[in-house]
């Protein structure tokens, strides 16, 4: 038996175009004009918060990381503005930059430690202390172009590219203490020269101890994973190590304390390396100062305000600050 025929039911044109557009009431589009995709609707895109409301939120838009490098993504800061003075931060942009266009993909993170991690960062005395992470040793070409570019960044700015202090370590060398680091990259406050320097087992614990717990971040993963906890024990031992073998000396030769501005560096930081022996721990000079004059003899407390005062009109006496320094040591002489 034949199949019955087919009735097709003919659309009036301008009720087939609004079943398309799904209950539009619009009359159809004019020709020429450009139509919507058929059953699909279209969604406007999600806009963030204006730029205004973030910054009076506290943040700010996040912007799309720049290529330094073929193939090299880079980090995005997780502090913009670290030290709050613009044309130290401009610098540190500026190096952040070069450093990894020079690195490229052995380019693992640029940290910021010293005063400006414990938050006192003063423009007229302190340096600029950094750490940057490397996939593995540099190359020696690699090495020259770091070279350069310091030598670049202290002529342009003097002011600030001489206060550059740091190192470059391999990732491998900064997660554990090695009792004999090798020979790294390193640039010393005022000279603008990198060279291979040997730094002693005692600087690298007090320097991964106080990356790891107070670092910022200018790039690159948080410095908790890539450091082991440092132990307290091995933090007092060495800050013994380092009254050992730097402070002791001028007991004989005090030329580096006559100049007024290092008697108050080093009451500072004799006050630092008590509250280090006691507690375990690193701390900012000024803060470990005004805790440690609450337990320091009273003998001291004036010597200790001297220095805290910073001024060339009253500075710490000379005497006094080796009587400080013989103290703080007297458990190693």
């Amino acid at each position: 038996m034949p199949a019955p025929a087919r009735r097709v039911l003919r659309v009036p044109e301008h009720h087939r175009h609004q079943a398309l557009v799904r209950g539009s009431r619009r009359a159809p589009a004019q020709r020429g004009r450009r139509r919507r995709p058929v059953g699909r609707r279209l969604r406007r895109p999600r806009r963030g918060l204006p730029q205004v409301l973030l910054r009076q939120l506290g943040g700010e838009p996040p912007r799309r990381p720049r290529q330094h490098a073929p193939g090299l993504r880079v980090a995005r800061a997780l502090s913009r503005h670290p030290t709050q003075h613009p044309d130290v931060d401009a610098l540190l942009d500026f190096f952040l930059s070069d450093v990894q266009a020079i690195l490229g993909r052995g380019f693992v993170g640029l940290y910021l430690e010293g005063s400006i991690a414990l938050g006192e960062f003063e423009a007229d005395r302190s340096d600029i202390d950094f750490v940057v992470v490397t996939d593995g040793d540099p190359s020696g070409e690699t090495f020259l172009a770091l070279k350069a570019l310091h030598a670049r960044l202290a002529a342009a700015e003097p002011k600030w590219g001489l206060e550059l202090e740091g190192s470059y370590v391999p990732r491998h060398a900064i997660r554990h203490h090695d009792p004999r680091p090798a020979a790294q990259p390193y640039i010393d406050r005022g000279t603008g020269e990198l060279a291979i320097v040997h730094q002693e087992s005692g600087y690298w614990i007090i320097h991964r101890s106080l990356l790891r717990e107070h670092g910022v971040v200018l790039a690159g993963p948080n410095p908790k994973t890539l450091i082991d906890p440092v132990h307290p024990d091995h933090v007092r031992q060495a800050a013994s190590d380092v009254l050992r073998e730097w402070w002791v000396p001028m007991l004989d030769d005090p030329t580096r304390l006559q100049s007024w501005g290092y008697r108050c560096y080093a009451v500072l930081t004799m006050c630092r390396m008590l509250y280090t022996l006691r507690h375990g721990t690193i701390v900012s000079k000024r803060f470990a100062a005004r805790r440690t004059q609450d337990t320091l003899d009273p003998r001291w407390t004036s010597l200790v305000r001297d220095a805290l005062a910073w001024s060339p009109a009253a500075p710490p006496d000379l005497k006094e600050t080796l009587e400080l320094i013989r103290y703080a040591s007297r458990p190693l002489t």
